[in-house]
């Protein structure tokens, strides 16, 4: 992965919604509440609906599952 001045900037991506986030990953809800609770980079807006930024969860996920590997 390219970074630095030549790095092509990618469009950020914001997955709204446990359903949204879960077909994205592919795990029902109570999975993303776990995920909440081990500090996954998902947050809660104003009217309690969860957010995260796709790469970045993306990220997290790698990272965790790299760690339990």
């Amino acid at each position: 992965m390219s970074t630095g001045k030549d790095a092509i900037p990618r469009p950020i991506r914001i997955l709204v919604g446990h359903s949204v986030i879960g077909e994205e990953f592919k795990v029902g809800k109570k999975t993303l509440i776990a995920w909440e609770d081990e500090g996954a980079p998902i947050v809660r807006d104003e009217r309690n609906v969860a957010r995260a930024e796709a790469a970045e969860l993306w990220a997290w996920y790698r990272g965790r599952n790299h760690q339990s590997a």
